[in-house]
């Protein structure tokens, strides 16, 4: 069923909707896995996302990478997002806010308690 709808949408649409679908797909799964939150802290995101310049970009030959979009609007989306959305994030995320240190000191003094058994 999903390739007869893939080749019904195709013959409706350019191939460039298929990439910019599957791009909007893998960016959805980073975003669910990454940002902390239900769908109240996502939503905005992925209506930032559906508003960008991804579908030209895809349309002009452009061959993104999920992740590499991901770093580009999504993490500074999500930096400009509410402070306790900000906290959560993983230090993967906060490489470039500087909350990597704080994150890391943080990371740190857990580590040194549990081997203090504590």
């Amino acid at each position: 069923m999903a390739k007869r709808l893939r080749r019904e949408l195709s013959e409706h649409y350019g191939e460039e909707w298929g990439a910019y679908v599957s791009l909007l797909g893998a960016l959805r799964t980073l975003v669910l896995d990454r940002v902390p939150g239900g769908e109240a802290e996502h939503k905005p995101i992925f209506t930032m996302l559906t508003a960008s310049d991804l579908y030209e970009r895809v349309a002009a030959g452009g061959q993104l990478n999920a992740e590499a979009v991901y770093e580009e609007l999504v993490v500074p989306f999500v930096e400009a997002m509410p402070t306790p959305l900000v906290e959560a994030m993983p230090v993967s995320m906060a490489k470039s806010t500087g909350e990597t240190e704080a994150a890391s000191c943080k990371m740190q003094g857990a580590s040194e308690r549990a081997g203090a058994g504590l």
